[in-house]
């Protein structure tokens, strides 16, 4: 139950209501804020994101997990796991070890995961997945995917020299 004179108390107001709606204000622009912090941070990452929810559907990902998986706009739009996947099947060298994987990880919900994965091209990327839990509830997996190719090169000229 509210106890309208603790909000009297704290307001210094005989309105209430009046002070809630300014509580309320102020509580809309943090969430405002740190909406604009998130969206920030997910555009400006130099690792390509993807969030799905318990349904495998897309709620979340950034312009950089496109770019790097080259995923057609119509697919994009989908927002399916399953469109998307066959659609970069084709990039990947191990493309069954690869869906086998993403797959169980699905299927294993508390699961963290860390892989390279070879593409067709000759990329290698470097994945990291983990489970998304709110309280007790899973709500999804999200996917975090970042292009390595160059730390590899520089690796083996090294080795090489």
């Amino acid at each position: 139950m509210l106890d309208l004179k603790f909000f009297n108390d704290r307001a210094d107001s005989k309105k209430p209501l009046e002070f809630l709606g300014i509580e309320r204000k102020r509580a809309e622009e943090e969430l405002r804020l740190m909406n604009t912090l998130l969206s920030i941070q997910q555009e400006t990452s130099l690792d390509g994101i993807l969030a799905v929810n318990d349904k495998r559907k897309w709620i979340s990902f950034n312009q950089r997990f496109i770019d790097i998986w080259a995923i057609p706009p119509d697919v994009v739009e989908t927002r399916s796991s399953e469109r998307a996947l066959n659609a970069v099947l084709d990039k990947v060298v191990e493309a069954q070890q690869f869906l086998a994987r993403v797959e169980y990880l699905y299927e294993h919900r508390n699961e963290k995961s860390w892989e390279e994965i070879a593409m067709v091209d000759g990329r290698t990327l470097e994945r990291y997945s983990a489970p998304m839990w709110s309280g007790n509830k899973y709500s999804g997996r999200i996917w975090f995917y970042h292009d390595i190719t160059h730390r590899k090169q520089a690796v083996k000229a090294l080795k090489d020299s």
